[in-house]
């Protein structure tokens, strides 16, 4: 796994490093705007709107944070400072999901249910993994829970239609067609 991307130029795996914390501190504001926007097919309105602005709004702090996340031995920064980040993020993602749970009718929330599920659990375990406090003796068991969101995705797209399969695949193959 991770020992195999040591063997890069060191250049090359500083670059990896850097996108990679970037990606997972700047999960957290897409989430939330994820969990504000689906299943509707229309822009969000009332408290949500304002919500998917401010998502959109911290993309670049949370984005900045990974940065600091990576470069804190540089500049002598506390690994605290990524951490609460990160423990912001999540309480942010979960306090968003509950709060659009809350305000659904029961339809919507018997579709969108499983969605919050995958993105609660995806942060959650995000969250353990938090200054390595999860022993290396587990840490397989751990990947293999990071798989547990995306069959979770995968059902709620099919079974409960959270996202028209068919609008995307439809786009998807007349983008495919006009750019080749």
């Amino acid at each position: 796994g991770l020992q195999n991307l040591t063997i890069l130029p060191p250049a090359l795996y500083g670059l990896y490093m850097v996108v990679t914390d970037c990606w997972v501190m700047a999960a957290f504001p897409l989430l939330a705007a994820f969990a504000v926007t689906v299943p509707d097919d229309r822009p969000p309105p009332g408290w949500r709107t304002m919500v998917l602005r401010a998502a959109f709004a911290l993309l670049p702090f949370f984005a900045a944070a990974g940065f600091i996340a990576f470069a804190q031995p540089w500049f002598g920064i506390s690994p605290e400072f990524a951490n609460s980040v990160q423990v912001l993020g999540a309480a942010l993602v979960f306090l968003v999901l509950i709060c659009r749970l809350a305000t659904m009718h029961r339809d919507e929330r018997a579709r969108f249910a499983w969605a919050a599920f995958a993105i609660g659990w995806s942060v959650v375990i995000d969250c353990l993994t938090v200054g390595n406090i999860i022993p290396v003796s587990v840490a397989l068991f751990v990947v293999c829970l990071y798989l547990v969101t995306p069959v979770v995705l995968l059902y709620a797209v099919l079974k409960r239609h959270i996202i028209d399969i068919r609008f995307v695949v439809s786009r998807s193959l007349v983008y495919a067609i006009i750019t080749t």
